[in-house]
């Protein structure tokens, strides 16, 4: 078999990573399935707690509620904002 030296030369492409515009974006997803596993907790002082089965790619600052919407909104501690992706349950939004 013959090596082409033009070959030699040539950096691997990697892909672009997949976009999703929602807060799959904010996870690392190594096989890019863009599969994300997210519950929310609320208990009935006010105090959320948010399970998800993937890291943050970066730090979590905080998470808004959308009332409107009926959505959650992570902000990152770079200032990018994603929505969840999916409506909040109609009995959490009391």
């Amino acid at each position: 078999m013959e090596n082409n030296p033009e070959d030699s030369n040539q950096v691997p492409q990697t892909p672009e990573p997949q976009v999703y515009n929602n807060i799959v974006d904010f996870v690392y997803d190594p096989k890019g399935t863009g599969d994300l596993d997210i519950e929310v907790a609320i208990r009935e002082d006010g105090k959320v707690a948010i399970f998800h089965d993937k890291p943050f790619k970066r730090e979590l600052s905080w998470i808004e509620y959308d009332m409107q919407a009926g959505q959650l909104h992570f902000i990152m501690e770079n200032g990018d904002l994603r929505i969840m992706g999916l409506s909040v349950r109609p009995e959490l939004k009391k």
